[in-house]
């Protein structure tokens, strides 16, 4: 939407005189602005890393990857540059500070937030945004949308007066956007008036920067007009408002829509955005969703309603599974779909496809949540009641699938459901008695049907008799049936589970599900079965861990084999074999601490490409958990780093804390050497931290926000240069951080052991200034017990006026002194050391005043 003419403000930024007033080089924003509308990637980067100005270099690189990431339509890149970058350093006294704000402040709305590049944010203004969308326009437009008028104010005379408006106009238009969609998102996740008015007012007092601009060369006016609308109808201004004269993008014309609904032309504004919806302009899906959904707020009457929603049914037939799921999620949440009477006057096959999408994630054997099952079963309840025919092809599978909706909501509690649970068991047995029906369908309708007897059976004990006598009516007709028919080997599954028979028959399920040949189309079903039976017979006196594991280790190891050669049909099913098994693999050796085999049945996943992204970085977590505590620690620093550059972003915590256990195994380590207990720390334990810290150090730098995070993997890089015998670059890597982190205690005595470590005379004195810091800042806790550091801060003192020779005479004493503190002295390894310095001073103490 935005025509960038920044080379006209940076031309007159670059003026002679303006550059002579301004201490940057205000030539390299017109160097910037020249490469960015060249699409020069590669000149953007270098000017990045040339110039010494930040500012300036973060101005570039956030051109550089807004290219980078719009050539290959990779959002993830723009929010993790996004991050960092909106810390307090953007708001510094430069002249570029401004432009990359509003620069950053359009990455967010017209990149990230987008549903198409020429208005992304329509889906939150008119649309009907989900909770994440909501909560994610809270969190990034807070403070935005306050600071950025009160830093226009304060930088705008940084600019020549001839770009001032121009610059005013760009930044005000963002304030007011971040306002506008701030109140929506609380709005839709939880109103608050006055808050929403607050936001409100404050967008319409940055939009007068409009009212009598001569000049558009953002070409914002006709965008600002509209979004005051929009303001104003959210404020209830519907008779005051003044229609401005041109309506030609989409925001425009849903804005005139709305603003005629609320003037009372209701008619009018359906069938103009009716019309915008043939519109060649508008015609992806997700804008077409957006004017769908803008016709569904502002329809009060049937026939608008059922033009909405087969608006949502025209959608469907892109075949797009994104789509689907905001239809669906729309189905939920639109109010008047709870009304049976909106329901019986809708067109009955607009309906009937309606509720086939709310009804398909439990076709797919998908649990639903409480809201959309009880929305199905309203929808149920009411076409039931129209007396209206279903369709032929959605009608059986409706009838069948709604008893797994009644299952997973667990409405097996009230009257209605149960009597709907016995119909819908009695169209079943009508359906199975019928020698016309969907053998398939039947079959596919047995499992979760089954699943809702069993829940009922302790709340309807006489209706799970009934249920009861009638499957084993249906069994007897199934098993004639399918005997000569290609769905024997089927019903043989279903009736070996889901039944779920007693536990002494177990061994004759698994017999009979052993007997699957290899080469049968549901084999590797069966072998899923065999699994599902050996994880109920886990707790089973004559089932020892060890026999299940003997009995599931094959199966795994036959999956995972035959995985790279899975046809596209076979895939899904073999790779739930090899994880379902491997799971149960791992988890049996975690229970006997086996820690070093429980690391190695998921040793598989790092080479898999067959397994999808989320899946196998759950497992392969647990494996580097597996691997750190079976002490293996090259493959715990080559796995970690793995991870990190596969998905760093959501493997990060585990790493932390994986690094942080082995911190404490070096810690540990550490102590030991003072004690004498071990001659040295494990080297390869000690080369492998190293390498996995540093490599942390290096992603968070670029990844993370949180500094104390940062922090802590340089804490810990830092004491693997220590006790490696780099002592030195240890503390050339933390020094620079005293000024941000000057009160962390771990900061502190991290770099008073380094100085410790290196024993000169100089460095004496620093760590002797730095533990008595320590000392002083350590306070006891509720029980009066201090911390470990307050005793090793003491303990290295100690030790520094032993060996320069100084006031030994009232080392004893002060130990002594100690001993009243806490007569464990902190415990290993401080009361050892301490202990022998009291021996070695004891004849010439001096008493301590």
């Amino acid at each position: 939407m935005f025509v960038m003419l920044m080379a006209f403000v940076f031309t007159m930024l670059c003026s002679p005189a303006v550059t002579q007033a301004q201490t940057p080089d205000l030539s390299e924003g017109l160097r910037i602005e020249r490469l960015r509308q060249a699409g020069d990637i590669d000149g953007l980067e270098q000017l990045g890393s040339d110039t010494n100005d930040k500012i300036a270099a973060a101005y570039s690189k956030w051109n550089m990857a807004r290219l980078k990431a719009r050539s290959s339509n990779n959002k993830d890149m723009l929010q993790n540059m996004l991050s960092p970058w909106r810390k307090n350093i953007i708001w510094e006294d430069h002249p570029y500070t401004l432009l990359l704000r509003s620069l950053m402040a359009e990455t967010l709305f017209y990149d990230l937030w987008a549903s198409e590049t020429d208005n992304p944010s329509l889906v939150m203004r008119f649309g009907m945004p989900d909770e994440a969308l909501a909560k994610q326009v809270i969190e990034q437009t807070t403070g935005l949308a306050d600071q950025l008028p009160i830093k226009l104010a304060s930088h705008l005379n940084k600019y020549p007066a001839g770009s001032r408006p121009t610059i005013a106009q760009r930044a005000s238009y963002l304030a007011a956007l971040a306002c506008h969609l701030q109140a929506l998102a609380i709005q839709h996740l939880a109103p608050n008036p006055a808050q929403e008015n607050k936001l409100r007012q404050q967008a319409i007092n940055a939009l007068h920067v409009f009212d009598d601009a001569l000049d558009d060369p953002w070409q914002l006016a006709e965008s600002a007009a509209w979004l005051k609308v929009e303001i104003q109808l959210a404020q209830g201004q519907h008779n005051n408002i003044i229609e401005p004269k041109t309506a030609t993008i989409l925001q425009a014309k849903l804005a005139r829509a709305m603003l005629h609904a609320a003037q009372g032309q209701v008619d009018q504004a359906c069938e103009a955005l009716q019309k915008e919806a043939s519109n060649k302009i508008w015609q992806p899906p997700q804008m077409q969703l957006v004017i769908a959904d803008a016709i569904c707020r502002i329809g009060t009457t049937a026939h608008r309603h059922d033009l909405a929603m087969r608006q949502y049914v025209t959608l469907l037939k892109h075949d797009n599974p994104a789509l689907e799921q905001a239809i669906r999620q729309r189905l939920v949440t639109i109010d008047w779909l709870d009304t049976p009477s909106q329901l019986i006057n809708m067109d009955f096959q607009t309906l009937d496809t309606l509720l086939w999408v709310m009804l398909k994630p439990i076709s797919n054997g998908q649990p639903i949540d409480a809201t959309l099952g009880e929305r199905v079963a309203k929808w149920l309840v009411a076409m039931g009641e129209s007396n209206k025919p279903f369709d032929p092809q959605t009608s059986q599978t409706l009838r069948y699938t709604t008893l797994a909706a009644w299952y997973h909501l667990g409405f097996a509690t009230t009257d209605n459901s149960m009597s709907m649970i016995e119909g819908c068991w009695n169209s079943l047995h009508s359906a199975i008695q019928n020698t016309n029906a969907d053998d398939r369908l039947i079959l596919e309708s047995l499992a979760p049907a089954m699943l809702l007897a069993q829940r009922i059976q302790n709340q309807d004990r006489s209706l799970w008799l009934r249920i009861l006598w009638q499957y084993q009516e249906l069994s007897r007709i199934l098993y004639t049936r399918f005997n000569t028919s290609q769905l024997a080997d089927d019903y043989r599954l279903f009736d070996v589970v889901a039944v779920r028979l007693p536990a002494k028959e177990y061994a004759l399920a698994l017999q009979r599900l052993a007997d699957m040949p290899a080469n049968h189309a549901q084999y590797w079903v069966s072998l899923r079965y065999q699994l599902g039976i050996y994880r109920q017979l886990a707790n089973h006196p004559d089932w020892p861990s060890e026999r299940i594991v003997a009995a599931v280790a094959p199966i795994r190891d036959q999956a995972v084999r035959h995985l790279p050669r899975a046809t596209d049909e076979q895939q899904q099913t073999i790779v739930q074999v090899a994880i379902e098994a491997s799971g149960m693999l791992w988890q049996a050796a975690v229970k006997n601490q086996d820690w070093q085999s429980a690391a190695d049945q998921l040793q598989w996943l790092e080479s898999s490409h067959q397994v999808d992204a989320q899946t196998k970085r759950t497992w392969l977590t647990r494996r580097l958990v597996s691997l750190q505590r079976a002490a293996q620690w090259q493959a715990t620093n080559r796995l970690a780093n793995q991870l990190l550059n596969d998905d760093g972003k959501a493997s990060f915590p585990v790493i932390m804390q994986i690094m942080e256990a082995m911190q404490h195994n070096l810690e540990s380590q550490t102590h030991a050497v003072m004690l004498g207990k071990r001659d040295a720390i494990d080297a390869t334990f000690l080369d492998a931290l190293s390498e996995l810290s540093q490599s942390v150090v290096k992603w968070a730098m670029v990844n993370v926000e949180d500094e104390q995070q940062v922090l802590l993997a340089k804490l810990v890089w830092a004491m693997c240069l220590k006790e490696s015998g780099h002592t030195r670059d240890a503390l050339a890597l933390l020094s620079p951080l005293t000024g941000q982190f000057g009160d962390e205690p771990d900061l502190l005595m991290t770099i008073a052991e380094c100085h410790f470590k290196l024993a000169s005379a100089a460095n004496d004195q620093q760590a002797a200034k730095l533990y008595h810091q320590l000392i002083s800042r350590s306070l006891p806790d509720a029980q009066g017990q201090f911390p470990s550091r307050y005793w090793q801060a003491w303990t290295r003192y100690l030790q520094i006026c032993d060996r320069t020779h100084q006031h030994t005479d009232v080392i004893a004493s002060r130990i002594h002194s100690l001993k009243a503190e806490d007569p464990t002295l902190g415990g290993e390894p401080w009361a050892v050391l301490l202990k022998a310095l009291q021996d070695r001073y004891a004849g010439s103490q001096t008493p301590i005043k």
